[in-house]
């Protein structure tokens, strides 16, 4: 017990004294490190003084007394050399003018200064050229791969495959500030088509779909982009047009503000009736079935087909401009007799009376539900804007191959009534742009094509897509697939699909995670690796023998958190693989299309249309400018003393409600855009 309590007695005295030992340490230290600076950098400053000296001696215009001193112009350094505790105690206590040469001391202060600013920057730059600060702050020990080879990609890695600036390709962000960009002539053996994950409002569009519009014209590409909100096409269009691209929309939001496309031109053989009724079954929903085998979306499916080819083929075999709207007049005539007795009259050689004859030996009472449930798919062809969109052909799907084009495809993302139109759109683009690269000699399109498909999994589904992006990339198609999280992909293509489609996507960009199972996904795809662990310790009765100790460690390049909170200015690039190293992930900064040269022609043409536009409306009758000549309904009952009976009054009412609409709809028409 007595010893013990010695022991701490001696404890609480150290204690009391350490402290002040650390005061009188430091101070101590401060005096040395000074005096070695004065020693180190003193005799450097004489140096650099007796060189100028001496360059001054030796110089055609020097005097003869500039000769003289050149001569010794060394002869005082050995003596700064030889007391650095005089000189650091004359600089410290001593003005200019009492010093034998100040110009010494004053060479000695910028030497200090220079290290003190140049230091840091230095410093910082190394550790960033080593890994040292990262994302996460910890080092990562280079060399080792005792636990986790993984790393960020230096600068050379991103250009084993990428190329630094402006330019044609695919632009991913900026490294170092400038952009990093997939060149149209690719590095190595990988594809073009990019998967690129980000949650609502990180700016996808801003910072991926605008650049990549940007980079697609550099390179001369056709463009194909969905645009949900309808933004796009309206930022988008009038430098499109200026850059010689024909531009159309696919609007299926603002219908009178659309192009025409009658997708059953696209039926030109039995085969393309199968694609047609295929996708409409799949991404429509029928009436109440019974039975959950399929057996009524195969029923619906055949009898579409043949309604199909029945109106685009007339009894002779010969093709005709059937459209969407016929099928359904068809189905809705609810005369079930009727319609078959026009299948009944054709010939067996026809192409719809096949699919038609094996629709109709499902019986009589199966047959009336399976024209209910079709009928029930198709009843946005009650609509007239529906039926007159699709009553024509404005948009040639085979020609962004030839030219440049720039096609918008415009649908709503609040209700999935019209997603079949632009499922339908996107299936057939696909097949004639294929068919049309394997109809060229080297197999490619002419003119490469880039589909932007923003907000993919929310407003479009594209059957069979996972085969599509496989078979497009040799052809010269590129798809970029822009989801909101990979839970979303999987609810719409399924456990297995969504792995197909990852799989066939050399990049990924990830902008933004706000999800656990896509900020665990990516964490696991970017591995663990090798950090250091440095470790302090010091004796509970020793006042300055701290010990330091460097270890090893495994830990996540990133974790799920770090993944979730990463700031929206930057964006994880895992880059295609190299064909002469290894896969390395990169740290990117975001970079919005306000970036780009071309932002300012934009910003011209977008002011230029906008005044253009308010001249038009300037220019406008003035019943057109405004309706407040045009009473409202409740403004009729004070008609005054020659106030007509109620049901006068009531036509007076129903004239002018009519007469407010015709001027709103002649306003929307003015002010339509011209594609």
């Amino acid at each position: 017990m007595i010893t013990a309590g010695k022991k701490l007695m001696n404890f609480a005295n150290i204690e009391k004294a350490r402290y002040p030992l650390i005061v009188t340490g430091g101070a101590l230290g401060l005096a040395g490190l000074y005096v070695a600076d004065v020693w180190v950098l003193g005799t450097a400053a004489a140096a650099l003084q007796g060189a100028g000296t001496w360059i001054e001696g030796h110089s055609v215009f020097a005097t003869a007394a500039q000769k003289a001193a050149s001569a010794r112009a060394f002869d005082h350094v050995a003596w700064y050399y030889n007391h650095p505790f005089q000189t650091a105690w004359a600089w410290l206590t001593r003005p200019a003018g009492q010093l034998t040469n100040p110009g010494v001391r004053t060479i000695w202060l910028m030497l200090n200064g220079l290290i003190l600013i140049a230091g840091p920057i230095g410093y910082g730059a190394w550790k960033i050229r080593t890994g040292g600060f990262g994302i996460s702050g910890f080092r990562v020990k280079r060399g080792d791969a005792t636990h986790g080879s993984a790393r960020w990609a230096e600068k050379k890695d991103i250009g084993k495959v990428c190329e630094f600036g402006f330019g044609p390709g695919i632009v991913l962000g900026k490294y170092e500030r400038m952009p990093v960009r997939i060149p149209q002539e690719l590095k190595g053996r990988h594809n073009k088509n990019v998967l690129v994950i980000g949650s609502p409002g990180c700016g996808k569009s801003y910072s991926y779909v605008m650049p990549n519009i940007f980079t697609a014209v550099r390179g001369g590409e056709s463009i194909i982009v969905t645009d949900p909100k309808g933004e796009l096409c309206g930022i988008m269009a009038p430098y499109l047009k200026s850059a010689g691209y024909n531009v159309k929309v696919l609007n299926l939001v603002r219908m009178w503000e659309s192009n025409c496309k009658n997708f059953l031109d696209e039926i030109r053989t039995p085969l393309d009736a199968d694609v047609f009724a295929q996708v409409v079954i799949a991404t429509t929903e029928g009436g109440p079935k019974k039975g959950g085998d399929g057996f009524w979306d195969r029923a619906e499916q055949n009898l579409l087909k043949a309604l199909a080819l029945y109106v685009c083929y007339d009894e002779n075999g010969k093709r005709r401009n059937g459209t969407m709207g016929e099928i359904y007049d068809m189905i809705a005539s609810g005369d079930k007799e009727a319609v078959s007795r026009k299948f009944e009259k054709l010939p067996q050689r026809h192409p719809a009376y096949g699919p038609y004859m094996i629709s109709k030996m499902a019986g009589e009472n199966v047959w009336g539900n399976i024209i209910i449930g079709l009928g029930t798919r198709l009843q946005t062809f009650q609509q007239e804007e529906v039926r007159r969109i699709t009553s024509r052909s404005e948009i040639d799907f085979n020609l962004p191959g030839k030219e440049k084009c720039a096609y918008f495809v415009i649908t709503p993302d609040t209700h999935p009534a019209f997603n079949f139109l632009a499922s339908l759109f996107f299936t057939f683009t696909f097949i004639r742009l294929i068919e049309q690269a394997d109809a060229n000699k080297t197999r490619r399109l002419d003119v490469p094509v880039k589909i932007l498909l923003d907000e993919f999994a929310n407003i479009v589904s594209i059957p069979d897509f996972e085969k599509k992006i496989a078979t497009a990339r040799s052809r010269g198609i590129e798809c970029h697939v822009i989801i909101q999280s990979l839970p979303q992909l999987i609810r719409v293509y399924g456990k297995d699909s969504w792995q197909e489609i990852r799989a066939c996507c050399s990049t990924v960009v990830v902008l933004k995670v706000e999800d656990n199972y896509t900020a665990e996904y990516v964490s696991g795809q970017l591995g663990k690796t090798t950090v250091e662990v440095s470790s302090r310790s010091r004796e509970v009765t020793s006042i300055f023998d701290e010990r330091e100790n460097m270890s090893t460690a495994g830990r996540l390049l990133m974790s799920m958190d770090e993944i979730i909170k990463m700031p929206s200015s930057r964006c994880i690039v895992f880059l295609p693989s190299p064909d002469d190293s290894e896969r390395v992930p990169a740290m990117l900064q975001t970079m919005g299309y306000t970036e780009f040269p071309e932002a300012e022609e934009l910003q011209k043409l977008l002011a230029a249309g906008n005044n253009e536009k308010r001249i038009q409306i300037e220019e406008l009758p003035e019943q057109e400018k405004t309706l407040s000549d045009i009473p409202a309904p409740d403004e009729l009952s004070n008609a005054g003393e020659d106030e007509e009976p109620e049901e006068k009054e009531a036509e007076v009412i129903d004239e002018k409600i009519e007469k407010r609409a015709i001027v709103k709809k002649k306003r929307k028409t003015r002010e339509k855009i011209s594609w």
